[in-house]
């Protein structure tokens, strides 16, 4: 008589070979050896994951795109297409997108990071000067290169990394300095004016024994730093006050190098590919 194996829990996800025959682990029970087109749901069973929408045709045939979104509101969003020297924008499915033209290449696409505050999204690439994507209404859109004073970087050297806190927009690494982050003025995200008052701006470099790269910035109760050796958590170093010019330090969170990929909030947790 044929046996059937009742599995009542999926929480392990898609497991490693590896773990195959481990029937005294708990992966192995909870697991599975292949899933694709399902999400594993909180409580440990799976379901389909949702189909897709086909909303037009890439802007360029044959030439990849990088999409990200833009937030309008808290109840919608925009989808953004980064395609090679264009940007499109779809504010709805049967309208025809807005068109901007762009900077970058192809082999620029992947290394793009995005930082959103109000209406303003903050886009860095390393390769190019920061630029804003700002939204004024329905349809009106308009990319351009914010004027920063006292901008801390120059042609050649502009930062992989963008994100804020604590009131600060944030820039880091660069060519010339790779493991360097430099915050804007206490509410004043276009003023990257230095001094000795708490709410100036700063200029931090991380001390690492390694010659490490800043890929990406992950704001929460704290900053996350991803870099090439390893991901660093900043914050003030009195924790009864903010972060200023005499108050901040970088501690090492984890020593395994981040990759170039953004990592996403999970929860309470951050989840970062190696």
């Amino acid at each position: 008589m044929a046996l059937t194996a009742l599995q009542a829990s999926f929480s392990a996800g898609e497991t490693t070979p590896r773990l195959r025959a481990r029937a005294d682990l708990a992966g192995f029970a909870n697991g599975a050896a292949r899933m694709r087109n399902m999400i594993v749901l909180r409580h440990g069973g799976a379901t389909r994951r949702m189909g897709a929408l086909h909303v037009a045709p890439a802007a360029a045939a044959g030439s990849p795109s990088r999409l990200a979104a833009y937030r309008i509101d808290a109840d919608s969003e925009a989808i953004l297409e980064f395609g090679v020297g264009v940007l499109r924008l779809f504010e709805a499915r049967d309208a025809a997108p807005s068109t901007l033209p762009a900077p970058y290449a192809q082999a620029h696409l992947p290394d793009l990071r995005m930082a959103q505050s109000g209406a303003d999204l903050w886009i860095v690439s390393g390769a190019h000067a920061p630029r804003v994507l700002r939204r004024t209404g329905p349809g009106a859109w308009s990319l351009f290169t914010p004027s920063l004073a006292n901008a801390p970087f120059g042609p050649g050297s502009y930062p992989r990394a963008v994100g804020f806190f604590e009131q600060r927009l944030i820039f880091a690494g660069s060519a010339a300095h790779p493991q360097r982050l430099w915050f804007s003025r206490l509410g004043s995200y276009a003023d990257f004016t230095t001094g000795p008052l708490a709410d100036d701006a700063i200029t931090y470099t991380i001390a690492s024994e390694e010659a490490g790269s800043l890929l990406w910035l992950s704001s929460q109760k704290r900053l996350f730093a991803g870099s090439t050796d390893g991901v660093w958590v900043l914050d003030a170093y009195d924790p009864g006050a903010g972060v200023a010019p005499d108050n901040i330090a970088a501690r090492r969170h984890a020593r395994i190098g981040a990759a170039r990929i953004a990592p996403r909030q999970v929860g309470g947790g951050l989840l970062f590919v190696e």
